[in-house]
């Protein structure tokens, strides 16, 4: 048994809204076992080979090469690696209100498995933000944030492709748009998703949701902003520039036509 841990001393005189507990990568044996009661953290975790077994408040599943696990704060659970299979795995510990906002936001909440994830690029770039910042958490928590909320969004986009054969076209739009909070996208590009021109596709869309297409995701992009917003160490043009903006200014602009308020003044009343 090996494991690789970057670990973080939190501060509990400090409301964090993003504190990382631990960022690692674990070469387990046959004797390998976790268990939490009322685990006061979430973990996700991405088998990189191998197989085990979880158990998260009486539901148990098999994790193996290419899934995704997460364990829900609050939750009792443990887990096992197989003895003849062990697991290699990536995985991080965290907590604090951004952590619960983007599981919640991304109907994660009663997530626990995500089979055939796929790249785990997510995964290995918070273990080296977690390196190269050891001694900066600041500079961790701001960086992990974004890639956290990325990592969110896929794990969302997963879900819904399992579930996708029975969805309509506008459904298909909506899923396509959810995924692209942070990729600039063009009108054309939005009707190849159901080979459509591009006012064929907005009709629909509008039909369906009442938006929009470039209305609803800008929406979108501005309810993850108050997400964002809530940890102190994102600077509004690093926010205006990851959700895919042309600048502060007209983030700014933007933010304040949907909630009467400044990025600025949301986060202090934040």
């Amino acid at each position: 048994m090996r494991e690789e841990i970057v670990s973080f001393v939190r501060d509990t005189r400090e409301n964090e809204p993003l504190f990382i507990e631990m960022v690692g990568i674990s070469y387990c044996d046959g004797g390998y076992r976790i268990e939490r009661r009322n685990s006061g953290i979430y973990v996700v975790e991405y088998i990189l080979q191998g197989r085990g077994t979880v158990e998260s408040d009486g539901v148990r599943f098999h994790p193996q090469a290419g899934d995704v696990y997460l364990l829900h704060r609050g939750s009792n659970h443990w887990y096992a690696s197989d003895g003849q299979d062990p697991w290699v795995k990536i995985w991080c510990n965290m907590g604090g209100p951004l952590a619960e906002g983007l599981v919640a936001s991304y109907g994660l909440g009663g997530v626990l498995h995500v089979p055939a994830f796929g790249d785990p690029g997510c995964f290995e770039r918070l273990y080296q933000a977690a390196l190269r910042h050891r001694a900066d958490r600041p500079a961790l928590h701001s960086e992990a944030a974004l890639l956290l909320h990325e990592l969110m969004i896929q794990l969302s986009a997963r879900l819904r492709h399992t579930a996708d054969a029975g969805q309509t076209e506008a459904e298909r739009l909506r899923a396509f748009l959810d995924g692209k909070l942070h990729e600039k996208i063009a009108m054309e590009d939005i009707g190849r998703q159901i080979f459509r021109s591009p006012s064929q596709a907005t009709r629909l869309f509008r039909q369906a949701y009442g938006v929009t297409p470039y209305r609803y995701l800008i929406d979108r992009r501005i309810e993850t902003a108050k997400l964002l917003l809530l940890n102190p160490n994102l600077s509004v043009r690093e926010i205006a520039h990851e959700l895919c903006f042309a600048d502060e200014h007209y983030f700014s602009n933007r933010f304040k036509m949907s909630t009467g308020r400044s990025p600025r003044q949301f986060r202090n009343r934040s």
